[in-house]
């Protein structure tokens, strides 16, 4: 029975020329040059000093996007209540008068 070694490494790719991959790829100039850098204080100290009002507002936005969703399910839960004993009250109803 033949040895059989584990193919660890990659074979070697062939070694080609500068020349004989076709001519060298032209660089592109970049075309975007910012000219002028406006910088407004107020503003800089408005974002810096925000952070904590930020997070308080996030936070009161998910609080209420929670309590929302929780009078949703409220609402969806009393309809099914209601929708199942008003099928319960025609069920009771049939089997008064004789129907099943």
């Amino acid at each position: 029975m033949p040895i059989v070694e584990p193919k660890i490494f990659l074979p070697p790719r062939p070694k080609r020329t500068l020349l004989s991959s076709g001519p060298p790829s032209k660089k592109r100039k970049t075309v975007h040059k910012i000219e002028e850098i406006s910088f407004d204080n107020d503003a800089r100290a408005d974002y810096l000093t925000g952070f904590h009002k930020r997070k308080v507002a996030r936070a009161t936005r998910a609080r209420e996007e929670a309590e929302k969703k929780e009078k949703e399910e409220r609402v969806r839960i009393r309809a099914q209540v209601s929708l199942v004993s008003t099928a319960w009250g025609e069920w009771e109803w049939m089997l008064i008068c004789g129907m099943v």
